[in-house]
C-alpha cells in the first residue's frame, strides 16, 4: 500500500508540473509582427512613459500600471495611477484608460477615457485612426517582445501585455 501511495503521489506531481508548464506557456502568447494573426487579442497596460509631460508635468516620467507614481510640480506633490486596456481585432482597436490623481487632503480625481478606431501595421510602423473625426491619425512605432507590444509616439511609450 505504501508503494502504491508513493507511485500515485509521483504521478500526481508529474501531472501537476506538466499542467503548470503548459499553462505558463499558454498564458504568454508569442506575438509576431510578420504574422498578423498573432496580434488580435486583449492587452493590459504594463507601463507608460509620458515623454511630453502632459500627464505628469514632468517629461520622461514612467508610470507602472496600477501603481501610484508621485511627482512634484512646484510646491505640489501629486500621486498619479494609470491603468489601461487595449483590444485589437484584425483591423480595429478599442482603447480604455483610467487616470486617478491624488493630492493629500483632497478627494481623488478619476478620469476615464476610451477610443475606438482602425489600425494598420507596415513593418514597424503602426497607423492609428480614431473613429472620432476630430482626432488626427497617429503614426507610431511598434515593437514586440514575446507577449508584449511597445507602441511609441513622440508623446508617450506604452507597453502592453497580451492576456
Amino acid at each position: 500500500m505504501k508503494h502504491l501511495f508513493s507511485g500515485l503521489l509521483f504521478v500526481f506531481l508529474l501531472c501537476t508540473v506538466a499542467a503548470w508548464t503548459n499553462c505558463s506557456s499558454d498564458s504568454n502568447p508569442i506575438i509576431n509582427l510578420d504574422d498578423p494573426s498573432t496580434l488580435p487579442g486583449n492587452y493590459k497596460l504594463i507601463s507608460m512613459t509620458d515623454n511630453s509631460g502632459d500627464l505628469s508635468g514632468v517629461p520622461g516620467t514612467t508610470f507602472q500600471a496600477g501603481e501610484p507614481t508621485t511627482v512634484t510640480v512646484g510646491d505640489l506633490t501629486v500621486s498619479i495611477t494609470v491603468t489601461s486596456t487595449l483590444k485589437l481585432t484584425d483591423t480595429r482597436y478599442t482603447f480604455a484608460t483610467t487616470i486617478v490623481t491624488s493630492i493629500s487632503g483632497l478627494p481623488d480625481q478619476s478620469e476615464n477615457e476610451s477610443d475606438t478606431g482602425t489600425y494598420s501595421i507596415s513593418g514597424d510602423t503602426m497607423t492609428i485612426t480614431s473613429d472620432d473625426p476630430a482626432e488626427d491619425p497617429v503614426v507610431a512605432t511598434i515593437s514586440v517582445s514575446g507577449s508584449r507590444i511597445t507602441i511609441t509616439t513622440s508623446d508617450e511609450i506604452l507597453v502592453f501585455e497580451k492576456q
